[in-house]
């Protein structure tokens, strides 16, 4: 092969490889930006199920009518269930028309009323019965009925820590032995003292705390049948007791402590401080009495001196105040909506069920050295006014600023990397030309000392 032929040769094969270097760098870059862009698409795109509906849309329930659960305001001679009645509400069914329904079982409880059944319209329903063809909205009530009057003696157990239980019959009273004992609920009591059989099981163990104590005591205008007075430690919780002493012609239907709520036996009381408890009677031949359920709520920054839900005889009394914590202000004092006013002590008369809402509001404290910072940090802040769409240019705002500036920077380094790349291989090209021409000049230099020789 000729010099000549092979210098054109290697020239050519140079450029062949610098074309295709720049080529698959070129092509890296349009596969990276094809590909980001695929991912934000696949991204903003919902998946799609094969009957062509949205995985999010076939998730939506879907129904005509509804099967609930609940319970009248007022039952049973008067009194108000929803002061008294516990266990949980059935769940509610979702059903489409014309789909049929069984009833559930009653998990409520209400005083010693007997489950009577649930009402729809003018028709009862028991759990087992099965609605058909069900067209509209369901709400089924509950309903009671007194129970029969009969005798039943309930023994319950006693006992002491390390020692086997005795049997002790529900509302019967017994000496404790010698020592200080406390209940399982928290409840302290002297030995010796009269204890009484409130609940199906007593458990006591010996009493060495330090605890701050407060007192509680019963006072039922009967003789016997009554609780001890006892301690519980200060903040503690414990049972309200049942009252088993008996008033000719009356009937026991709950305790009220002295800032007038009400208990009934099995009640959970938290003792801030000493409590008394007084016997409410209500004369047989009358209805039971009308209670209303108050709740109070308060919302961050503060609360009520009586939270929670609480329990006061329709037509009595209700008194509260508001505790406002520090860095923040009385907003508002709403009972159903309605504002009470800003301050001051709240007595309210309650004729029905109320809910007593609280707000408050933070009050920023101004601090000069953290007003001298932040000016500084202003001015040394560099902010880029913004300009209205017609001029054709967008501001940016910060945040948009550094996340642009990040994606630059990416951008940045992958054209670097590619730079990079395209140098190395144009370095090579250049040391194999450099070869390719010594190699040249070398074949050439040789051939004509061969020539100056035979002439």
């Amino acid at each position: 092969m000729s010099i000549k032929r092979l210098a054109v040769l290697s020239l050519a094969l140079l450029l062949t490889f610098v074309f295709a270097v720049t080529a698959a760098a070129t092509e890296s870059g349009e596969t990276d930006v094809e590909n980001s862009v695929a991912e934000s698409v696949a991204e903003s795109v919902p998946v799609q199920s094969s009957d062509g509906v949205s995985s999010e849309e076939s998730t939506a329930p879907s129904y005509d009518f509804t099967v609930s659960y609940g319970y009248d305001p007022l039952e049973a001679g008067g009194a108000k269930a929803s002061n008294y009645v516990k266990g949980k509400t059935p769940d509610t069914a979702y059903l489409k028309a014309g789909d049929s329904y069984t009833v559930s079982p009653c998990y409520y409880t209400f005083r010693d009323y007997e489950f009577a059944g649930w009402k729809y319209g003018n028709k009862i329903y028991y759990p087992g019965d099965i609605i058909y063809n069900v067209q509209n909205n369901i709400t089924l009530k509950v309903t009671w009925k007194r129970p029969k009057n009969t005798a039943i003696n309930v023994v319950g157990v006693l006992g002491y820590e390390g020692e086997d239980g005795v049997h002790v019959q529900v509302g019967k009273t017994v000496t404790l032995k010698a020592g200080r004992w406390q209940e399982a609920d928290g409840r302290i009591f002297e030995g010796g003292s009269a204890f009484l059989m409130s609940f199906g099981v007593a458990s006591f163990k010996p009493y060495s705390g330090t605890d701050s104590l407060v007192s509680v005591s019963y006072s039922c205008g009967v003789s016997n049948g009554v609780q001890s007075a006892f301690k519980v430690a200060a903040g503690a919780g414990f049972r309200v007791d049942n009252c088993f002493g008996q008033r000719s012609g009356y009937k026991f239907v709950g305790y009220k402590d002295q800032n007038g709520k009400v208990y009934q036996a099995g009640d959970t009381c938290i003792a801030t401080g000493d409590v008394v408890f007084t016997a409410q009677w209500q004369e047989q031949s009358k209805p039971a009495p009308d209670y209303c359920s108050v709740t109070l709520t308060s919302g961050e920054g503060g609360s009520f001196s009586l939270e929670g839900k609480t329990t006061v005889e329709k037509g009595g009394k209700i008194e509260f105040n508001v505790r406002v914590e520090d860095g923040y202000e009385l907003s508002s004092v709403t009972c159903d909506g309605e504002e009470l006013g800003t301050g001051g002590k709240y007595v309210l008369t309650v004729n029905s069920d109320m809910v007593i809402k609280s707000s408050f509001k933070y009050v920023k404290v101004e601090d000069p050295s953290s007003e001298a910072s932040d000016s500084e940090s202003a001015s040394e802040s560099v902010s880029i006014p913004s300009v209205s769409s017609e001029s054709g240019v967008e501001s940016t705002s910060p945040a948009e600023s550094s996340v642009s500036s990040n994606d630059g920077d990416d951008s940045e380094g992958d054209k670097g990397g590619k730079g990079v790349l395209l140098v190395v291989a144009i370095l090579v090209c250049v040391i194999c030309l450099c070869g390719v021409v010594w190699f040249i000049s070398r074949s050439t230099g040789k051939k004509n000392a061969k020539r100056r020789k035979r002439k």
